[in-house]
């Protein structure tokens, strides 16, 4: 629910939340199809949820047009309680197709301080992200963007050498940044 939130506030909405229910203005933006309703009223993300609510989830309309919004977004970070070190998510993928081999992509993470980098496979990166607390309310304080720059830099270079410990014998690969989270300092 905090990352529908959020998404919400950057398009000027400020959702009603009762419980685990959100009330909201659909963004304007997103009216581009007749599946989508203008306002929604105890919207909830839990399948245990009375029926009474609307569900959502992965393949709502609504979700797709939120997710395809924040995969637009140039320099997206996304602030966590709970991390012990930054965490940049990656998606790597072959870009050869042979089907003679089943895994064609794999999602792995870099977390860590210059120098001391580690390679996270996508198990890793669930279990790690799972530990971090959740909060309903937007992160608010300042993030150090300088940190930010020269962390992300330093992962980035650091990446290829700890990819190749993989051995993912893909001939020719493509690497697209997905993720990163920075830990709350509060």
């Amino acid at each position: 629910m905090p990352y529908f939130q959020n998404v919400l506030a950057l398009n000027r909405r400020r959702p009603k939340v009762e419980g685990h229910a959100l009330s909201f203005k659909t963004p304007e933006d997103w009216l581009t199809t007749h599946a989508l309703r203008k306002s929604y009223e105890n919207l909830v993300f839990d399948r245990g949820a009375p029926n009474s609510a609307d569900l959502m989830g992965v393949g709502h309309p609504l979700l797709e047009k939120a997710l395809h919004q924040s995969a637009r977004l140039q320099g997206t970070v996304c602030v966590v309680d709970g991390m012990p070190a930054p965490l940049m998510v990656f998606d790597v993928s072959s870009r050869v197709t042979d089907v003679s081999q089943s895994t064609r992509r794999v999602i792995v993470g870099v977390t860590g301080v210059a120098g001391e980098f580690t390679l996270l496979r996508d198990w890793e990166v669930l279990r790690l992200l799972n530990r971090c607390a959740l909060r309903s309310e937007p992160f608010a304080g300042p993030v150090d963007a300088d940190a930010v720059t020269r962390w992300r830099a330093a992962a980035t270079q650091a990446f290829d050498p700890l990819l190749d410990s993989l051995d993912l014998q893909f001939g020719s690969r493509v690497v697209k940044e997905s993720a990163l989270i920075w830990p709350d300092r509060r």
